[in-house]
Formats: structure tokens, sequence, C-alpha cells
């Protein structure tokens, strides 16, 4: 609610300014997180599923448009898009956000955004996880997952261990590049 609500008044004070560009890309895809999925069990959910985006970069010029593309005028249909996008995100445990950042990174580059005139915002609900890196270890790595009675569950996969080190590394690539990033 609070991010819509921020969404619209930012929307609405620029429409007939013409000054902001928005596009979205969101975390889990509402393709395999849906209701269902959401009720199971940590335990039994495929940590897969769990961290993928809705648009995803695998590191070649193979990737997914953003969930909402770049907009030609902003305008309240803009708006509206971003929150019907905002509204099918499930709950559904993963934060990519490394991948997510790795993708904007390409994507914006491959777009030919102007790096001093384009800003990334990461909005997050959890910590950095789904990482495929072969140094995690699930026996010794941070967990991410916790039971409803907050109780930490053993990782199964390199995918369900604290990984803020890829994040520090995509937001570094995007400074680097010139793109201000807000977190």
């Amino acid at each position: 609610e609070v991010v819509q609500a921020a969404i619209e008044t930012v929307v609405q004070s620029n429409i007939e300014a013409g000054v902001i560009n928005f596009a979205l890309n969101v975390f889990p895809s509402a393709a395999n997180c849906d209701s269902a999925y959401e009720a199971l069990p940590a335990n039994q959910k495929d940590p897969a599923i769990l961290c993928e985006a809705a648009s995803e970069y695998d590191g070649s010029d193979n990737y997914a448009a953003p969930t909402v593309d770049f907009q030609a005028g902003v305008t309240m249909d803009t708006y509206t898009l971003i929150s019907d996008a905002l509204a099918s995100v499930g709950q559904c445990g993963g934060t990519p956000i490394s991948q997510s950042l790795a993708w904007a990174y390409h994507y914006l580059n491959d777009k030919g955004m102007v790096p001093e005139d384009t800003f990334v915002l990461l909005a997050t609900d959890g910590a950095p996880n789904c990482s495929d890196s072969s140094e995690l270890n699930v026996q010794t790595c941070a967990t991410t997952y916790f039971t409803e009675n907050g109780d930490p569950i053993t990782p199964v996969s390199p995918l369900q261990c604290l990984d803020d080190q890829a994040s520090y590394d995509a937001v570094t690539d995007l400074a680097l590049e010139g793109y201000e990033t807000f977190v």
C-alpha cells in the first residue's frame, strides 16, 4: 500500500511535465508463485521457483523485458500497470536481489539509457539469497528461511543461503557504470 501510494503521488505530479519514465521488474514471478504455492510449508518449496524473477538475466544477451516496460509518456495508465504488477506478486520466499540488479544493469545498458539520468530503486522485503555460487556451503551459510515460530530452517540448497556479497557486487557494478542506485 505504501509503495502504491508513493508511485501514485510521483506519477500524478509528473504526468504533465513528462520528466519521468518508469519501468518495473518484480520477483518472484507471478507465473509460478500463486496462492497454492504460497501455502506450501517452506521445506516443500522448490528453491528454483522461490528465486524465479519475472524478468531474468541469464548471463548472456538473452533476457526478458521488464514486467512493465518503459513508457513513451507517463500517464495514469502507467501507474495502473505498475500497481497491477505489484498486486500480482506473491510471497514465495526467494529474494534474488543480485540477479535482479544484474538484469537491470544489462537491460539499461542495452536500452541505451544515460546513466547520469537513470536511477535504480530496489525495494525489498527480504534478505538477499538465490545465489548459485559454489562458494556458499549449506552446512555453514546463514539461512534466510525460518519457520512460522522463527526457528531457522537448514538450507537444502545454496539458493537458500544469505548472499549479501553478490548483491553488494551488483550495486557496485551499477555505480561504476554511473547509475545511481537506491536500496
